[in-house]
């Protein structure tokens, strides 16, 4: 499933008091301003902001940058300690399941009074700007999109001599797929198998709901039943014990994705993941991406902030911590550096630069093809979207492993829902 949220586990959720002194970045003796900025990826990622902030750091000489990152789960677990002795770095990468968290305890400074006076939006699409809202204020500055995808590994249903999936699929016609890729998988020295069980990713059902007209949140309320994803969990039970990778190879591999390691002939994902299947697998494999199955000819897609940046309120300079922003956001090289590793650019100045070949073709062609069918964006998700993103994967696997029916999962994920989304 989703390489990323694969990596969640449940971060500490300390006290978050309202940032208003100083701490972040300094000063040395020769004046020069030092801002801390923090993001979550791998060295891949760390290595192209290096590019970036060096380029700043020459066309800004008063201001040094000091970075970090962490993976996923340790990157939050990080936030949320500094959040709680009001600590956050000056600038860091947002998401939008945890925008509300920060922003309702005022840990991020609004930016809206920044907009033409050090931080340039008019650029980016009046769509997605608002991602970053939150109630009445700008919080975070969105620096790409990514629409979801089904990817699969074309060279390898060559081998197994098996047609590619077309658009558009039914669900049963995926599942079809998948039981046939898993048939023809079973004599390999290590079976191959048609997909996890993509069941136990939240974003795929949240997608699935909006194909059939339901948007899952109002505010933090939910707009579907027990029932609803009893019957979603139940759509794969007949598959689940010999059709679908097994919950505990996919937990023996991780992080690394079991289609980047050629146990699955499919995936779905956020389409800039690609890069990631690409990297994971040594360049073996032709991925390849289509829109997600659909029994009601909707898509059920939108394109999504894929990250945005933020301004900590407890940063001592925020005045060179927003120009850090709006360079990141609007510098043409930085869209040269990054392609759409951080989602396609949301700047067309950005988008212009990319040198668009290989991965960041397919991405740019992917979500060129399915711009006529996504609908409203996603704006900030409810807070404790983390949280319940994280039950809905370690519940399910309780199912895979045979602890819980779907039923009695359902029932358990409404219950720890009802904490987590409850202020």
């Amino acid at each position: 499933m989703v390489n990323r949220r694969q990596l969640l586990i449940l971060g500490a959720l300390g006290a978050a008091a309202p940032a208003l002194s100083a701490c972040g970045g300094g000063d040395d003796s020769s004046g020069t301003v030092t801002l801390n900025f923090a993001f979550w990826g791998n060295d891949d990622r760390a290595g192209k902001y290096q590019q970036a902030v060096d380029l700043f750091q020459q066309q800004n000489a008063g201001i040094k940058v000091q970075t970090s990152f962490a993976a996923w789960d340790v990157y939050w677990q990080q936030r949320s300690t500094e959040a709680a002795s009001s600590s956050l770095p000056d600038v860091l990468q947002m998401d939008l399941a945890y925008l509300a968290k920060y922003a309702r305890t005022r840990q991020l400074r609004a930016l809206d009074d920044q907009f033409g006076d050090g931080l340039n939006v008019t650029g980016i699409d009046p769509n997605i700007l608002p991602a970053g809202k939150y109630e009445d204020g700008t919080y975070g500055i969105p620096t790409g999109t990514n629409a979801f995808t089904l990817n699969y590994n074309a060279a390898m249903l060559t081998e197994l001599g098996i047609d590619e999936p077309k658009a558009p699929m039914t669900w049963a016609q995926y599942q079809q797929f998948i039981k046939d890729v898993s048939a023809k998988g079973a004599g390999r020295p290590e079976k191959v198998y048609g997909s996890g069980d993509y069941t136990s990713v939240f974003w795929i059902y949240l997608h699935y709901l909006r194909q059939s007209g339901k948007e899952p949140f109002t505010g933090n309320k939910l707009n579907f039943t027990e029932a609803d994803l009893t019957a979603w969990w139940e759509s794969t039970a007949a598959m689940r014990p010999t059709e679908l990778l097994p919950a505990k190879v996919t937990t023996e591999l991780k992080p690394v994705s079991p289609f980047a390691k050629s146990r699955t002939a499919s995936e779905f994902s956020w389409d800039n993941q690609i890069a990631g299947y690409i990297g994971d697998s040594g360049g073996k494999g032709e991925f390849k991406q289509l829109p997600l199955p659909s029994d009601s000819g909707t898509s059920g897609l939108f394109f999504k902030a894929a990250m945005l940046l933020s301004v900590a309120q407890n940063s001592e300079h925020p005045a060179q911590a927003v120009k850090l922003v709006d360079f990141l956001t609007n510098n043409p090289e930085v869209g040269r550096i990054f392609g759409t590793s951080r989602g396609v650019p949301v700047v067309p100045a950005q988008r212009d630069a990319i040198q668009a070949t290989g991965t960041d073709a397919n991405v740019l062609a992917y979500e060129d093809s399915v711009r006529s069918s996504v609908g409203a964006s996603q704006g900030a998700l409810p807070e404790g979207f983390g949280t319940i993103e994280t039950e809905f994967l370690t519940i399910s696997e309780e199912i895979n492993y045979g602890r819980a029916t779907p039923a009695e999962a359902a029932k358990r994920w409404f219950a720890s829902a009802a904490d987590a989304l409850e202020q």
